[in-house]
């Protein structure tokens, strides 16, 4: 290890005890030993192992390591060029204390030399110079025409060729079309929505090389199936899009120059072998003129006379149709404003002009359509509709970031809540949705305009805890409050005759502070939780109802009279961190867990809202585990 390495500002060294959990990090990198030279934040370096994840408050992220360091020594050892087995075993020497040298570098910076790395090895794959059939190779984050957020398009090449650039919500729309069509085929898996953490909407630039790596993955797959590859679908999906990266526009730009020049050239060329020497012209013009001078005068004709004579010369010539040449060029005399009585146009200049119009046309960059803006209400707890105008195309990400600048949320307060469509309910009809209506979560990719329910802006957390962080934030305390009285009045949240009186009766009282009043409701069971409508429990062959919170999922025998029972043996109350597996197929949902008495059971819930009831049992997981400082399985709810 070379100690002039320490002199850099992004370099610096680590010191780690082994912790309870390890040292708390993973590596990865290429197993071969040695390579191509790379720049790595501007200096040249060997292919260097690099820190592909850090156990967040584990011992490395405690002494400084951090995601996309790359490992330049490990205990006084050079690694650089060296190969993944070869930084373990150094790690493993080490035994509980590791000393590192380690380069920090940016998001901005790993996502390129991953894309290096890819493209480095497509060509090893393929064939140096060789391109595969269809390829996702970089993508680009292109700004809202209201200043306000980006979107990221993937940009699709076909043998090298650049086709189109789709978003990943068209992506996703066409894996839904294409199995829609090809039920016969055995579809690899699509690359699903991914959220960062708990609490950011936004992909860094590593998850979205990720993205962008699965997406490839998934469209190579399919497109080595020959239905599939030779169907109309894909040929309307690898279509040219409005959008063209500005990579692309530069190198469209100078082919278009070099053509412009060629054709000059051309031009130019054909100019001088078709011209004449001027001697030659002086010459015949001269002996016209002397042999003219040689023949005795014509007798003079009177104009009269002149007149006949050329008018019986005229008539005596033959009758020639015209030709599809003779027509053009009378259309194209009105088209450049001249006569052809009076002024002879060469056939071949007239093909030139229109050779060089019509390759004009064919380097012309398309131009891109206006975009097209729409006005977007939002339904606030309050009842308060918040307007914004946007692009129409924009994506619910973008959206709910404008819709939280409109309502004036700040700090924690803007991470726990989400936009949501009232299910049922068409806002082309209301303006507002019913009272009864029942609330889906609207995911980050999905295109606002495409949904055609209300948009309502609604708390996304079922951690009881971690709802405090936002009480600084006074107008997140009202929301939370109006919409959790709201779920009383309309039965989405269960409270008995007693509680409901000691609320009302601290709603009433002069001066209350609003965040008492939060307190108190958050001491109810299933607050924070989302309610499902009925569906049907396919083993026992009974409506149930079920409502997911942070701790439990309560699943309620629906009485007589169409209301969920209350009766002890008509609930079956499942903890959280009691579920074993998790697992769907379209509208079925079955999951295996232990229930209050400790008995394993499984069940299988029959619901149009199966999705979503899988989607808020992975967040609850998600957010217990997180409470508790342990990361949850990967596998679970594969």
């Amino acid at each position: 290890m070379d100690d002039e390495d320490l002199g850099y500002e992004d370099v610096h060294a680590v010191h780690i005890d082994r912790g309870n959990q390890g040292f708390g990090f993973n590596i990865k990198g290429t197993t071969a030993t040695g390579g191509n030279m790379f720049a790595i934040n501007g200096r040249l370096y060997p292919p260097l192992q690099y820190i592909s994840h850090v156990d967040v408050g584990g011992a490395g992220w405690n002494a400084g390591l951090r995601c996309w360091d790359r490992i330049l020594s490990v205990n006084k050892e050079d690694m650089k060029g060296a190969a993944h087995s070869d930084v373990v075993q150094a790690i493993i020497r080490g035994g509980n204390s590791l000393d590192m040298v380690v380069m920090s570098v940016d998001d901005d910076e790993a996502a390129r030399l991953q894309r290096a790395e890819d493209s480095m090895n497509r060509n090893s794959k393929k064939g140096k110079g060789k391109a595969p059939p269809i390829a996702v190779n970089d993508y680009n984050n292109v700004p809202n025409s209201n200043g306000k957020g980006t979107f990221t398009v993937f940009n699709i090449f076909t043998h090298g060729e650049y086709r189109t650039s789709k978003r990943y919500s068209e992506l996703a729309a066409f894996h839904k079309e294409l199995k829609a069509r090809f039920r016969w085929n055995t579809f690899p898996p699509f690359p699903p929505k991914k959220m960062n953490g708990l609490l950011s909407s936004t992909l860094s630039p590593g998850e979205l090389e990720e993205r962008r790596h699965g997406l490839e993955v998934y469209l190579q797959k399919v497109f080595n199936v020959d239905d599939i590859r030779d169907s109309d679908n894909f040929t309307k999906f690898l279509k040219p899009s409005t959008y063209v990266p500005p990579k692309i526009k530069r190198e469209r730009e100078n082919n278009r120059k070099r053509e412009e020049a060629n054709l000059k050239k051309k031009q130019e060329r054909e100019k001088n072998k078709n011209t004449k020497p001027a001697t030659t012209f002086s010459a015949s013009k001269s002996k016209v003129e002397e042999n003219a001078a040689k023949e005795p005068s014509a007798p003079k004709y009177s104009e009269k006379e002149e007149e006949k004579e050329k008018k019986k010369e005229k008539e005596s010539q033959p009758q020639k149709t015209p030709t599809k040449l003779n027509q053009t060029k009378k259309q194209s005399s009105n088209l450049f404003d001249f006569d052809d009585e009076s002024v002879s146009v060469p056939q071949k200049k007239i093909q030139e002009e229109v050779e060089d119009v019509s390759i004009q046309q064919k380097n012309e960059e398309p131009v891109e359509a206006p975009a097209t803006v729409e006005i977007f209400k939002v339904l606030l707890p309050t009842d308060r509709l918040v307007e914004v105008e946007m692009d129409a195309d924009v994506v619910a990400s973008d959206l709910l970031k404008t819709v939280l600048d409109e309502a004036a949320l700040t700090g924690f307060s803007r991470n726990i809540f989400r936009l949501f469509e009232a299910v049922g309910e068409d806002k082309a009809k209301s303006v507002r949705p019913k009272e009864e209506f029942f609330a889906r979560l609207v995911g980050d990719d999905e295109v606002a305009h495409e949904i055609k329910g209300h948009l309502l802006l609604r708390r996304w957390l079922f951690t009881k805890s971690q709802e405090v962080h936002a009480q600084t934030c006074g107008v997140a305390v009202e929301f939370l409050l109006k919409q959790t009285l709201a779920d009383i009045e309309h039965n989405k949240l269960f409270c008995g005759p007693k509680k409901k009186k000691k609320l009302a009766t601290l709603e009433h009282q002069e001066d209350i502070d609003p965040t008492q009043v939060l307190a108190y409701t958050r001491k109810l069971h299933m607050y924070g939780g989302i309610k499902f409508p009925p569906c049907v429990n396919k083993d026992a062959e009974e409506k149930v109802v079920v409502t997911v919170a942070g701790d439990r999922v309560v699943i309620q025998k629906v009485d007589d009279n169409g209301e969920p029972s209350t009766a002890e043996d008509g609930i079956t109350l499942i903890e959280v961190s009691g579920l074993k597996k998790v697992k769907r197929r379209d509208d079925l949902l079955a999951l295996r867990a232990e229930d209050s008495e400790g008995e394993v059971v499984t069940i299988r819930l029959h619901s149009q809202h199966a999705a979503y009831l899988e989607t808020c049992m992975k967040r609850a997981l998600e957010e217990s585990k997180w409470v508790a400082g342990v990361k949850a399985e990967m596998n679970f709810f594969q």
